[in-house]
């Protein structure tokens, strides 16, 4: 601020010869928003896992049983009522003549086995929520703004020290 001269002209900010000069000041302000812009997609997806299940099933079955019941006069009693008299005089006349018997019965056995089947039945509903949070943000600007300073100038132009 040292004496170096400066020219009256280009310092003037008023020609007005009243008492009052003013200048308006300017100041940057941080002003801050927000926009709305896309972030990213996301994908919601459904895929399928296998696991093993085990379920017990309990399954039945027919099996023959041989019940032996002591017979009289060659033909077991209950088998006696059931049988024609023909063909109780034919089964006792080859129990005499001690020819072998010979009779084959099929009886069908039945049994159960296990039957799996699959069936796609609902159990869970999966809902995507899309929600908003606010979460504080800073946002950091270097701001500028007008000062006024005063120069005390003489009458040939040196600047003069400040009296404040």
């Amino acid at each position: 601020m040292g004496g170096e001269p400066v020219d009256l002209e280009e310092t003037q900010m008023d020609h007005r010869q009243n008492e009052r000069t003013s200048m308006v000041r300017h100041a940057e302000r941080l002003v801050a928003g927000v926009e709305r812009r896309p972030a990213g997609a996301t994908r919601v997806r459904k895929r399928i896992v296998t696991e093993v299940v085990t379920v017990e099933v309990e399954v039945q079955r027919e099996v023959l049983e041989l019940e032996e019941l002591r017979h009289t006069d060659g033909v077991l009693g209950d088998e006696r009522a059931r049988l024609g008299a023909v063909e109780a005089a034919e089964l006792a006349e080859r129990a005499d003549g001690r020819e072998e018997l010979e009779e084959i019965q099929t009886v069908t056995l039945h049994r159960q086995r296990p039957v799996v089947t699959l069936e796609t039945v609902p159990y869970e509903e999966a809902r995507v929520l899309r929600r908003r949070v606010v979460v504080p943000h800073e946002a950091t600007e270097t701001v500028r703004a007008e000062h006024v300073d005063i120069q005390h100038l003489d009458v040939d132009g040196t600047v003069l020290p400040d009296f404040r």
